[in-house]
């Protein structure tokens, strides 16, 4: 079976990757912060005849991206799609709109 890893799962464009991936027979490993909201894309992806597995990542987080790395690596041995959905800015609370193009690069 071939396997992917979705980044920011959990919702939004990330959830719909994940999901057209389990259409096609992948195995979608649905990466998120959220363990909540990641655990209810697996169970979706899964009544809708899917394959699914939540792997706890915070991308902003070095220790939790090796965590995520060594769970992923107990249950497959490859990945066949990676889809980095997840980031992250330092910017507070400050709208998007209103954050400075110096911490946007």
């Amino acid at each position: 079976m071939k396997t992917a890893l979705v980044t920011g799962a959990n919702r939004g464009i990330g959830q719909e990757v994940a999901r057209r991936l389990a259409i096609r027979a992948f195995h979608v490993f649905v990466g998120a912060r959220n363990a909540g909201a990641g655990r209810a894309v697996v169970e979706a992806i899964a009544k809708s005849g899917g394959k699914a597995t939540f792997l706890p990542i915070d991308v902003a987080d070095n220790a939790s991206v090796t965590a995520a790395a060594r769970e992923f690596s107990k249950i497959a041995d490859h990945v066949d799609i990676l889809v980095n959905n997840a980031g992250f800015i330092e910017d507070g609370d400050t709208a998007i709109l209103e954050i400075s193009d110096e911490l946007l690069r």
